[in-house]
């Protein structure tokens, strides 16, 4: 697969390293004859379940996208994405040489760092999370992928439903928090999102961080990233001191829309504990978790407007809303 290099540079390679490899991407540090580092990323085009696919090609233009848009604001922020080859080598194959960032991984540096260190760490990540988000691209764009409602609608029960099938929800409670999420409303739709803002996706180049990995990055509500942030463990004061210092946004991360976005992470990391890794004690944490949090969502109902709310979400399916 390195041919595709001495293709675009016209150079040898005299070094390579594999950074990361898993069911996804391969990522490869690689170092040229006039000693440029480069980074080299591949993954095959995969059948999913549903008929679905997994089509790196899209994922990396959406990427390259990503980083253009922050890099016009806040230059040298991610890497820049030098060529895309679909199918280069193989039909069913894609590939992304991009710029190497020099640093190290926040989740390295942080801890070499004391409190007051890691709490200004933490601060200037909330910071950059919100400076992403503030950024609004056109409509009229590959990281748009149709009405946000409809896009987490769908998300939502591709987490729920395979949760119903392991008999780990109860369908009424599915339907109840359909209905919760379709009764809120939602402020904001038009910001772009990273969506994996993990200390690991964070390179520290003193005084500069970069942020990297963004094949999730859409379109969407800023708080749907927040509430990403708090599964993954990151939603410190500190970083939440830093995020609302600079957000263009009034967000409420005590709002049941919020908790709706997180039971949506949530049941992800139940369903990828339970069936994929079999970590059973993950899988037991991360579901305590889930249930506490559909309880919260849950609480409000009592039994009259529990029936209401199951009868509106079947009138809703039948008439297609």
């Amino acid at each position: 697969m390195f041919e595709n290099l001495n293709v675009l540079r016209n150079q040898s390679i005299i070094e390579r390293q594999k950074i990361s490899g898993g069911f996804s991407f391969e990522t490869w540090k690689v170092t040229l004859e006039d000693g440029e580092n480069l980074i080299l990323r591949t993954a095959p085009k995969i059948k999913i379940e549903n008929g679905k696919v997994f089509d790196p090609f899209e994922i990396f233009q959406r990427e390259k996208s990503f980083y253009s848009l922050v890099n016009n604001e806040y230059p040298g922020r991610c890497p820049e994405v030098y060529e895309i080859i679909e199918n280069y080598l193989s039909e069913d194959q894609a590939y992304q040489v991009m710029s190497y960032l020099e640093g190290t991984s926040i989740d390295k540096h942080i801890r070499t760092l004391d409190n007051s260190g890691k709490e200004l760490i933490l601060k200037e990540i909330g910071i950059i999370t919100a400076e992403i988000n503030n950024i609004k691209p056109e409509e009229i764009s590959n990281l748009n992928l149709g009405d946000w409602r409809k896009v987490f609608e769908k998300m939502l029960l591709e987490r729920l439903n395979p949760l119903v099938d392991l008999d780990l929800l109860d369908v009424s409670h599915k339907d109840l928090i359909l209905q919760t999420y379709l009764n809120q409303k939602i402020k904001n739709n038009k910001s772009l999102l990273h969506l994996d803002m993990r200390l690991t996706n964070l390179i520290y180049s003193e005084p500069n961080i970069h942020v990297i990995d963004s094949e999730h990055c859409r379109i969407g509500d800023p708080l749907y990233e927040l509430a990403i942030v708090d599964v993954a463990g990151l939603l410190t004061k500190d970083f939440l001191e830093g995020y609302f210092s600079r957000t263009d946004f009034d967000l409420n991360i005590d709002s049941t829309i919020y908790k709706v976005y997180k039971l949506e992470r949530l049941g992800a990391l139940v369903y990828l504990f339970k069936c994929i890794v079999k970590n059973e004690e993950m899988f037991k944490n991360i579901y305590d978790i889930f249930l506490d949090i559909k309880s919260e969502i849950l609480d409000k109902y009592d039994s009259s407007s529990m029936t209401t709310a199951l009868n509106t979400t079947s009138e809703q399916r039948s008439t297609g809303e």
